[in-house]
């Protein structure tokens, strides 16, 4: 496994694919080696968008539907406020605060009572600027699933949202579990859970074409109207002046990636375009 880890560092995704694989198949009940496995399907040539639903949904069931899922008790219709839930391990310094920042400075807090499941155990300014826009700010990376959902059953959450799906510090198993009603997966992983117990996956006509990729995921997808996210740039972040194309008379693009997501079949796409 530590191999795999070297190799997709390196963006050796044979190599990485084959070591994982060989983990898996020595000690197939440890999850997380299935997690590993599952992101570098996302970069790796090879594997079509079937594949990689399948190997999704063979995680859940293998991982996540055999524990019993009961789904939460809806509150009274004319409750004041409806409680919505954020389960994160990126609340912090992280790219996913760049997107969900905004979201909780602007919810309707006249509509919506907002609580934050942060699952990383080290905050850091982020996560105090963050914990200032929501009505309870929960640390719950010392919680097992038991106490988790245990927690959030009895925080009584109407709409319970997932920012992580399959990255580091994801409390997918309870998920599993149905501690809400509703449940839904944003932001942090742009790709099915494989479970058949979130409701939703929020995105976007541009991200997911209607009528090409609803096939490949366990949950319903929910398009937004216009775009499934908003970046807000960091404070440091310098004032941006006039675009290239302004003096060059094209258009210039960039991707600020890990390079490991930048293979030559993205490339040879960059490049028709």
């Amino acid at each position: 496994y530590n191999l795999g880890l070297l190799e997709f560092d390196r963006a050796h995704y044979a190599e990485a694919e084959h070591a994982y694989r060989q983990a898996i198949a020595a000690e197939p009940a440890v999850e997380a080696w299935q997690h590993s496995l599952l992101c570098l399907l996302n970069y790796a040539p090879g594997h079509d968008r079937r594949d990689v639903f399948e190997a999704h949904r063979a995680w859940a069931r293998r991982f996540a539907e055999p524990r019993h899922a009961h789904a939460g008790r809806a509150r009274p219709r004319d409750a004041e406020r409806l409680r919505v839930g954020y389960v994160s391990a990126d609340l912090r310094g992280h790219s996913v605060a760049f997107f969900i920042g905004p979201v909780l400075e602007h919810h309707d807090r006249s509509r919506f009572e907002i609580y934050c499941y942060d699952n990383w155990p080290n905050p850091d300014d982020t996560t105090a600027r963050l914990r200032g826009y929501v009505d309870q700010w929960q640390p719950v990376h010392a919680l097992d699933d038991d106490a988790l959902e245990r927690r959030i059953r009895d925080d009584r959450i109407d709409l319970l949202v997932d920012l992580s799906g399959h990255t580091l510090g994801h409390r997918l198993p309870v998920f599993a579990r149905k501690p809400a009603p509703v449940q839904a997966t944003w932001i942090g992983y742009p790709q099915t859970t494989g479970l058949a117990t979130i409701d939703y996956r929020i995105t976007d006509a541009y991200l997911d074409p209607p009528g090409e990729t609803d096939v490949f995921d366990s949950e319903r997808l929910w398009r937004l109207p216009e775009c499934a996210v908003c970046f807000l740039p960091p404070e440091s972040a310098p004032r941006s002046g006039a675009p290239p194309s302004a003096a060059l008379g094209s258009v210039t693009f960039r991707s600020i990636n890990h390079y490991f997501k930048v293979t030559d079949a993205v490339v040879a796409v960059w490049s028709r375009v």
